[in-house]
């Protein structure tokens, strides 16, 4: 259970509690982290099964409020290669002459459909083998799909399920079939099949991200650029079933082989931008606009969010999402203005108005079309966002993260009405209730983000790079057991609650320019949860090349680990893992420099 609190008049108010897991705090000044109950207030968060009782807010790395962002289940199989983790189930669904079966190991699924005789092609009856488990809440499934053997009617993929009722349980199934490659389809609770895809080559990558009400299914070729194919309104229950399956027809038996299959909680929050609001000074708050008809750069628009209204001028706009939205979608197109369509065509133009409702409505002064109302004239609600500005950040001393996936970059904090009052480095003010935060973290004015930095990787390994124990002797082979599969040396993405990590390979050193003073480095590690089951990693970091810091080896299945080390005057910050196991990949969570404040004073080293 976690607490939160506001100070007012010298007394704290118990403003609300979620049953949730317990905190952690690291702290700016003098760099130890504490875990317990967090309470937050205007001034100070408080520890309060901590060593420390409370720290002041500008002595705050990072203080988390929410659940933890990493979902690291390993499947094994060693010893009984049927076995999944509890909450998994396999089920041969509909009425089978053989029964499907699956198998796991060295980090691949294998589905084996059973066999059946069609005696009424009109039964709307399923034949399929699940093997998936509960889903609660927002979050993201994802999966590599390696082939699939069999008839070319056979399908294989992700499916959405209320339940194992052969004759009503399923819901949406995200499939592909025919070995050769063919069209991704998309089957609707109803039974029929809508939104079929391009062409596309087995193997493929699938993804379907639950935010809300809001299904966002994706496929990429490389597990790296993916593309929508539908965004959606769902009435999904609470809670249903998601996994992999394959559905086949009359014999022979059809076998589909998966890996990578990842599942991350609330990731929706990541990679899915709720509808919103997005501002030239980086800030996003998940919300939607009230009718908004701009009539001078100052016109001011109410913004509503969790029942509370904020007023934002349109000079401060730079985009307005009518419909969830990726975020590299709005990277692509934020340099621009005008309107971006879900079929993903850009009208440019100057936006005259927001006009939600059904469909949502954006008036547009553009050259091509003159001023339209482009919504009820081109299908219902085909406006993915509205562009004004392009973003420019403003450092900051905050930033608060809430767990709709809304991102302040702030000020200060204040308490209002039995509730918090953050203020934008813009100067808006944005009313919250405390039971809303996420996470509170030092801004840009304390910390560089090193990923936001043009850092440079992978390099060659080379002997310099090596720990010593592999420049004395014989390169270590890979591990012969190992599937070899494709992945990339180094990539970045946003984890839950807007975290920036980093996915490097063993032997992969990415390099970071630091232009500033900076008095240390802070991260977390852990593996990839598509690294091998039993691998581990050394982490090293160096500082012009020179080796300042290195973890013990770091374990599959490990909770992320928080390292710091005391920065010398530098140039370059490297960081490096080093693995003996082939295929081991290794997060880099949030690593952030620490900015020197001293003006050049001597600065204390780090514990």
């Amino acid at each position: 259970m976690r607490d939160f609190s506001v100070a007012l008049a010298g007394a704290y108010v118990l403003l609300a509690s979620l049953s949730v897991e317990a905190g952690s705090v690291t702290f700016l000044g003098n760099s130890p982290e504490a875990n317990g109950k967090l309470t937050l207030s205007p001034a100070k968060i408080v520890v309060n099964d901590g060593v420390v009782p409370e720290v002041n807010l500008p002595d705050v790395l990072e203080a988390d409020f929410a659940d933890a962002p990493f979902h690291l289940d390993y499947f094994s199989s060693d010893g009984n290669p049927d076995q999944l983790p509890p909450d998994w189930k396999s089920e041969n669904i509909g009425v089978k002459d053989v029964a499907g079966a699956f198998s796991y190991a060295k980090g691949i699924f294998t589905l084996t459909s059973g066999t059946h005789e069609i005696t009424n092609w009109g039964d709307p009856t399923e034949h399929t083998l699940f093997v998936g488990h509960p889903w609660t809440g927002n979050g993201q499934w994802s999966l590599h799909l390696r082939g699939i053997t069999g008839n070319d009617n056979d399908m294989a993929g992700i499916v959405l399920r209320e339940n194992l009722d052969a004759a009503k349980g399923g819901l949406y199934h995200i499939a592909t079939r025919n070995q050769n490659g063919g069209s991704i389809f998309m089957r609707n609770p109803g039974g029929g099949y809508y939104g079929q895809g391009p062409d596309i080559d087995i193997p493929i990558w699938l993804r379907v991200t639950r935010s809300g009400p809001n299904l966002a299914v994706c496929v990429a070729r490389d597990g790296l650029n993916w593309s929508t194919l539908n965004q959606t309104l769902t009435q999904l229950a609470s809670s249903v079933m998601v996994g992999m399956y394959i559905d086949s027809g009359p014999k022979p038996a059809a076998t589909a082989m998966f890996d990578h299959v990842l599942f991350e909680p609330a990731a929706s929050l990541s990679n899915v931008l709720p509808t919103g609001v997005l501002l030239c000074d980086g800030t996003y708050l998940a919300g939607t606009f009230a009718p908004f008809e701009i009539t001078a750069p100052d016109s001011i628009g109410t913004f509503l969010r969790n029942g509370k209204s904020v007023s934002i001028p349109a000079n401060k706009i730079a985009a307005v999402l009518l419909n969830p939205t990726e975020r590299q979608r709005i990277r692509k197109f934020g340099a621009q203005t005008g309107i971006l369509m879900k079929n993903e065509d850009f009208i440019q133009g100057d936006i005259q108005a927001i006009m939600p409702g059904d469909p949502d409505t954006v008036r547009v002064n553009s050259l091509l079309l003159g001023i339209s109302d482009i919504g009820d004239r081109f299908g219902a609600n085909p406006v993915e966002a509205a562009f004004f500005h392009a973003v420019q950040p403003i450092d900051s001393d905050y930033e608060v993260r809430l767990t709709d996936g809304s991102m302040i970059r702030a000020t200060g904090v204040s308490a209002s009405n039995g509730g918090l009052i953050i203020t934008d480095v813009a100067g808006i003010t944005i009313p919250i209730d405390a039971n809303e935060v996420a996470q509170f973290r030092a801004g840009s004015s304390h910390v560089q983000n090193l990923l936001d930095l043009e850092w440079k990787g992978p390099v060659a390994a080379s002997t310099a790079l090596l720990p010593p124990a592999a420049n004395a002797g014989t390169p270590i082979p890979p591990a012969a057991d190992v599937p070899a599969l494709p992945v990339p040396l180094v990539e970045c993405w946003e984890g839950n609650e807007q975290q920036q990590i980093m996915v490097a390979a063993s032997g992969a050193p990415v390099a970071f320019p630091l232009e500033g003073r900076f008095r240390a480095v802070a991260l977390r590690v852990a593996l990839s949860p598509d690294s091998p089951p039993n691998a581990e990693a050394t982490v090293r970091l160096l500082a012009d090349w020179h080796e300042i810091s290195r973890t013990t080896a770091i374990k599959a299945g490990d909770a992320p680990r928080l390292i710091e080390a005391t920065l010398p005057s530098l140039k370059t910050l490297t960081l490096e893992a080093v693995s003996p196991n082939a295929g081991t990949r290794v997060l880099f969570i949030d690593p952030v420099a620490i900015r020197d404040q001293t003006n050049g004073a001597q600065v204390a080293p780090v514990p």
